[in-house]
């Protein structure tokens, strides 16, 4: 996994990566007798994942809040933002 942000002034621009790769497989067999029955048990299990997300977008700041006492960093922002993801 990934992200990045950068701002310049009101401008932002951020983005996500993400990458997962699962596989698991096995197999088993088991044989039970008692006398002259036999029984035979079979499992088998396969699974396989892979996934990627990519995200990109932007962001402009429509306002911001200042403290009230006006010293300092301003407090909160306000945000207008875009984004694209795409799955594979």
């Amino acid at each position: 996994m990934a992200d990045f942000e950068a701002r310049n002034g009101p401008v932002a621009l951020f983005g996500d990566l993400v990458w997962t790769k699962i596989g698991v497989d096995g197999s088993g067999v088991r044989s039970r007798g008692v006398g002259p029955v036999a029984v035979s048990v079979g499992a088998s299990a396969d699974v396989a994942v892979q996934m990627a997300i990519l995200e990109a977008g932007g962001a402009y700041e429509v306002a911001r809040f200042a403290r009230a006492s006006r010293k300092g960093p301003p407090r909160s922002h306000a945000w207008c933002a875009a984004s694209m993801t795409v799955l594979c």
